[in-house]
C-alpha cells in the first residue's frame, strides 16, 4: 500500500487507523490512536531475521482479538519491503508453505506484472524465514566481536602498468 491517508482521502485510499510500519520514516502514532508498530529496514534491504517473527506475532495477535480488525502493512511504496513483510506473515499462519509460492502469491495479488518482492536479498530473506518455520528453528542473534583485522600488502606492480 501507499503512505496512509486521512479525512476524505482516508475514503477512497489507504486509511490511517491501523498501521504496520515498515517505512524508516516516522509520523505521530496518536494519529493512528497509538495503533502503530514499527518494524523499519532500509528501502531495497532485506529486514533483520530477529524482527520477522515477532512482527507476524503482532500482526496475529491483533487480528485474532477481532474479527472486524484489519491490518495495514506499508513502507514507501508498498512493494517491496511490503511484500517481505506480508509473504513471512502468509508463512507464519501457514497459507503457504513455501517462500516461492507466497512471493508468487504477494506478486500476483500486488502488480500488475505479477513482480511483488524483485531485490533478490528481499525474496532470499523470505526464504529464510520459511525454512525457520518449517524447522521449529528459534533465531536469535549471536553478539561475535572482531578481535582483529589483518591487511596484507598490495604486490609491487611494475609503474609501467599504470602509465599506459
Amino acid at each position: 500500500m501507499g503512505f496512509p491517508a486521512e479525512k476524505l482521502e482516508g475514503v477512497f485510499r489507504n486509511h490511517i487507523d491501523d498501521v504496520v510500519s515498515c517505512n524508516e520514516r516516522c509520523y505521530n502514532a496518536s494519529r493512528f490512536n497509538n495503533r502503530v508498530a514499527y518494524y523499519p529496514f532500509v528501502d531495497h534491504q532485506p529486514p533483520c531475521l530477529e524482527n520477522m517473527l515477532p512482527f507476524c506475532e503482532d500482526v496475529h495477535q491483533w487480528l485474532s482479538q477481532d474479527s472486524r480488525n484489519v491490518v495495514a502493512i506499508h513502507c514507501k511504496a508498498g512493494k517491496g519491503r511490503t511484500g517481505v513483510m506480508i509473504c513471512a506473515y502468509l508463512l507464519y499462519v501457514g497459507e503457504f508453505t513455501c517462500a516461492n509460492e507466497a512471493l508468487e502469491y504477494y506478486g500476483q495479488q500486488r502488480t500488475v506484472d505479477m513482480n511483488g518482492v524483485t531485490i533478490p536479498s528481499q525474496r532470499r530473506y523470505v526464504g529464510y524465514f520459511s525454512h525457520l518455520l518449517r524447522n521449529n528453528i528459534h533465531y536469535s542473534v549471536v553478539p561475535m566481536v572482531l578481535r582483529s583485522i589483518e591487511l596484507e600488502n598490495a604486490p609491487v606492480l611494475d609503474k609501467a602498468v599504470f602509465s599506459k
